[in-house]
């Protein structure tokens, strides 16, 4: 049997023989895990669980003062070390009564809390911003401070080059623009000239013959 494993029945425990010695009944019940002292266990181990991802050894240690804390567990002192360890095997029961049967369908004592507790544990968190929380919690404030700034700086060379450039386009497109007209009264007032000159050359053709035919007719 487990050492740190509760234990649900009589059957379950080992027959003692008569020579037993005092250091191992006294193992054995530091290893005994009621469903009392389980349960305070888990509400503990759960608060602090949803506040930080992983538990330090100082937080194992206040979080099993709180369960020796408790009335009824006197009896049964148990450490940081074996509080960790039952909660490992807890989460164990807990994944593989998931993967049996969903929330509501479960009759396992502590699924549902369980449930809430690692749902809505940091590591639902998205990637990118567990990542940038680790980043900031990874460098002190002024460092944190002066990389925000180089960044604000960069960020506004960014947008005076985006400005330059759209200054830069927009000009030259005007520039187009005005070719282009410019081009255009050019060609309007070329094929003008010629159509005057065209108009021009016809009524003088018109004239020189109108001026023929008036002589032709004066002649005997």
């Amino acid at each position: 049997m487990d050492d740190c494993s509760p234990v649900n029945s009589l059957a379950n425990t080992p027959t003692r023989s008569p020579d037993r010695s005092p250091i191992s009944a006294a193992s054995d019940s530091r290893c005994y895990w009621s469903d009392d002292a389980t349960s305070t266990l888990v509400d503990k181990w759960g608060s602090l669980h949803k506040q930080i991802k992983k538990l330090t050894r100082n937080k194992w240690e206040k979080i099993a003062k709180v369960v020796n804390s408790r009335s009824g567990h006197s009896k049964s002192h148990k450490t940081a070390l074996q509080c960790q360890c039952h909660i490992s095997k807890l989460k164990t029961r807990y994944n593989r009564e998931k993967s049996m049967a969903t929330s509501s369908q479960s009759t396992w004592l502590y699924f549902e809390r369980l449930h809430n507790f690692l749902q809505s544990s940091p590591d639902s968190s998205p990637p990118l911003a567990s990542a940038l929380r680790k980043r900031r919690r990874e460098f002190p404030p002024e460092v944190t401070s002066r990389t925000r700034n180089q960044e604000e700086e960069a960020m506004s060379e960014l947008f005076r080059g985006m400005e330059m450039f759209t200054n830069a386009y927009k000009a030259a497109e005007e520039s187009k623009l005005k070719l282009f007209k410019d081009m255009e009264k050019e060609r309007m007032d070329h094929c003008r000239k010629i159509e005057e000159q065209r108009m021009d050359f016809v009524m003088n053709l018109l004239n020189v013959f109108f001026k023929l035919d008036g002589g032709d007719q004066g002649n005997p």
